[in-house]
């Protein structure tokens, strides 16, 4: 029997990413394991925030984390990347936007300003309560204090907002058809087009593993089919 826990071992593929609310990192994943030609593995995908993903990364849970730093955050990030012994590699530029359903009242127009968001649910993600907030998507609009407020942890819960009650996600999420998103479009925030940067990020100094080249390799293909930021 050792010897058949030895083979399993050779067989057996894992693959662990952690990333903020982005589609095209779930569409990746599911390309990637489509493909797979393993009759034995573990992959794993835990979407969350920034700070999670960071610390996911850091303590090894993961060995990937896809996130992004914008120019505001760029400096702070860099010290947390240093501090958690990370680094991070750029994938994709692109910049706030708003995610509505196209039955929302405001799906006509084809730049959204802040004041016409305020009658409506702005969409969050909950957050550990310690971490900066300068880490949360939704502070890529400075200074913007929605009156009304819906708080959940996942992309389906978001979706069912925008479709039931005229909810409005603010992000860089690159939200895709191909898994449920049907109907979501995305709008410029007028006054907000400071470049983002969306990457990767693994422990400094870290050896790839196979299954991560191989889906960074995927990440960059669906990076450069993203509609253009």
């Amino acid at each position: 029997s050792r010897h058949f826990t030895q083979d399993m071992g050779k067989t057996h593929e894992t693959l662990s990413v952690s990333s903020q609310h982005y589609c095209f990192v779930i569409d990746a994943l599911m390309d990637y394991q489509r493909a797979s030609k393993k009759d034995d593995y573990t992959y794993k995908l835990l979407v969350g925030q920034g700070p999670e993903g960071i610390q996911q990364v850091s303590d090894k849970t993961t060995e990937l984390g896809v996130l992004f730093i914008s120019d505001r955050s760029r400096k702070h990030m860099n010290r947390v990347f240093g501090d958690n012994h990370l680094e991070f590699h750029p994938l994709v530029n692109s910049k706030p936007y708003v995610f509505i359903h196209e039955t929302h009242p405001l799906a006509k127009k084809s730049v959204l300003t802040l004041e016409e968001l305020q009658p409506y649910p702005c969409i969050m993600y909950e957050l550990d309560s310690d971490s900066p907030s300068v880490l949360q998507e939704e502070m890529l609009v400075p200074d913007f204090y929605p009156q009304k407020v819906t708080i959940v942890n996942g992309l389906y819960q978001s979706l069912m907002v925008m479709q039931k009650c005229q909810g409005y996600d603010l992000g860089t999420g690159f939200i895709s058809e191909s898994n449920g998103a049907q109907g979501v479009i995305k709008r410029p925030i007028k006054g907000f087009d400071d470049p983002i940067t969306i990457g990767w990020v693994c422990q400094k100094a870290h050896t790839l593993s196979q299954p991560a080249e191989r889906f960074i390799q995927l990440l960059q293909k669906y990076g450069r089919d993203l509609p253009e930021a």
